[in-house]
């Protein structure tokens, strides 16, 4: 029922084998039905198996925490990440830091992201790019650029993924210079942009209005796997757009080899 997304027959499986006749099942099976539950909006289902599973590992707190996440339930990620350690019966490892991380950026409340933060430290993966990455964002969202820069300063073996962290936040914040001037020192360092890094740009050379920019970047994404991305050019046609370059935006448009409504929005605004 898994595999064919069959909400009702897992309701039917939970109900009748699990609850009812009280059957013992892998622990994992347990992790899968959550998160299962978790992607099909049932949070209460998802609960529900947590409750009955004796002795959660860390993969089940994970699924559990990740699956309030996912439906909005910020709050009481982070009582079951306290729950979690007040029960001291297992570590917590990158993946539970990072969701309950991302649980604080929703909230916006840099107090218990703090307090994460500083368990973080105490378990020594203070130079682990994943979690510190969630670091700088929860940081950034909750309006702490001073923070998150320290953070991603910091930060060893910085990726593609921490620059965009970064890059993010100061753009959220209204710091788009700063976000462009970061990108630069990006390709100058020589790390690879992704999709995400070119989007997030493509944002941040609109705000500023840049046309030496905005070339800069369309002939990086040229030369990129990404030239032949339409969600990559309609961002390229809404940054031209917004910035009055309609003839620059209309290149790209008949370029895009699928036009969506997107591509035919942007064009619109454009005019």
């Amino acid at each position: 029922c898994i595999k064919k997304k069959d909400v009702d027959s897992a309701k039917m499986f939970l109900t009748t084998f699990m609850l009812k006749h009280k059957i013992n099942f892998v622990p994992s099976i347990g992790d899968i039905l959550i998160r299962f539950f978790a992607t099909c909006g049932c949070l209460l289902e998802a609960s529900t198996v947590f409750s009955i599973i004796p002795s959660p590992s860390v993969h089940t707190w994970h699924a559990i925490i990740n699956a309030h996440c996912l439906n909005g339930q910020t709050k009481e990620a982070i009582d079951l990440y306290n729950k979690m350690l007040d029960r001291n019966e297992v570590v917590p490892n990158t993946y539970i830091f990072s969701c309950s991380l991302k649980a604080c950026s929703g909230m916006q409340t840099v107090y218990y992201g703090s307090l994460i933060y500083s368990d973080v430290i105490k378990m020594g993966l203070e130079s682990d790019v994943v979690v510190e990455s969630a670091v700088i964002h929860m940081y950034s969202k909750c309006k702490r650029m001073e923070e998150a820069s320290n953070v991603f300063a910091k930060l060893r073996g910085q990726n593609v993924v921490s620059w965009n962290a970064m890059m993010t936040g100061l753009i959220e914040q209204g710091i788009s210079l700063s976000a462009i001037q970061l990108f630069e020192k990006m390709i100058k360092d020589g790390v690879n942009p992704d999709k995400i890094t070119f989007l997030c740009v493509a944002k941040a050379y609109a705000n500023q209005n840049s046309p030496v920019g905005m070339k800069f970047l369309c002939d990086l994404i040229a030369q990129s796997q990404f030239a032949s991305d339409n969600v990559i050019g309609n961002s390229l046609i809404d940054m031209y757009a917004k910035c009055g370059d309609i003839e620059r935006a209309c290149e790209v448009f008949e370029c895009l080899e699928c036009r969506d409504i997107i591509s035919w929005s942007s064009m619109i605004f454009g005019y």
